[in-house]
């Protein structure tokens, strides 16, 4: 009985150190992949037309479910640890915590790698491809969130083609060219706003999608 009891107290501390070892590596991807995805987010912010669902399905829900299964198995006993309550109640609150948990891990990393991939191969096809112009009326400019003296990340322009179709082109603070529009926009209302056109230059690769290369306000 001693024996048992001794084998089980060794095995749940071989148990919490591998869990704490567990703890750091997660701890220490969720960090680093933290920092990798929001430096791509910030300096390699890249704007398309025409994305589809098989898009997303293929660069951000595939990745993001492919990250929670490697993760699973990776950090299987971390899993085991934490969902091990007799509990009904405390069992699905710890699948769903860490079910949140994985899907902001896996984004971060995989979820990150395939945005570059993307990016990369949609470069790529590109390359040789003529630019092409297209005109837009726009609808109004949003600083920030939303409010006039907001701080945010971006700014943006609503607008919509001929045929009614809408989207919106967004304005990054810490694009040089981008702050000049915005400083420029920000100074006029929205009727005179929206006598303003929209002109962007994109290139068409793969799958239809069509890559923002510049634009500019008349």
């Amino acid at each position: 009985m001693d024996r048992r009891v001794s084998e089980l107290k060794q095995k749940k501390r071989k148990l919490k150190n591998e869990i704490k070892r567990s703890d750091k590596k997660l701890y220490k991807f969720f960090v680093g992949f933290s920092i990798f995805g929001i430096l791509n987010w910030l300096f390699w912010y890249n704007q398309y037309l025409n994305e589809e669902i098989v898009c997303d399905v293929t660069f951000v829900y595939l990745p993001i479910l492919l990250g929670m299964i490697f993760f699973y198995f990776k950090f299987n006993s971390f899993v085991k640890y934490y969902s091990d309550t007799k509990s009904l109640l405390d069992k699905i609150g710890c699948f769903l915590l860490l079910f949140i948990l994985g899907i902001m891990i896996s984004f971060l990393s995989f979820g990150t790698v395939s945005d570059i991939i993307y990016k990369t191969l949609m470069d790529y096809s590109i390359k040789d491809k003529p630019t092409e112009m297209k005109s837009y009326s726009i609808d109004r400019f949003v600083y920030g969130s939303g409010r006039r003296n907001s701080i945010n990340r971006f700014s943006r322009i609503d607008y919509h083609d001929a045929t009614g179709q809408d989207d919106n082109l967004q304005l990054s603070k810490f694009d040089g060219d981008d702050s000049e529009i915005i400083g420029e926009l920000r100074n006029l209302n929205d009727e005179e706003i929206k006598k303003k056109k929209l002109v962007l230059y994109t290139k068409e690769g793969f799958w239809g999608i069509k890559k923002i290369i510049d634009y500019k306000v008349n």
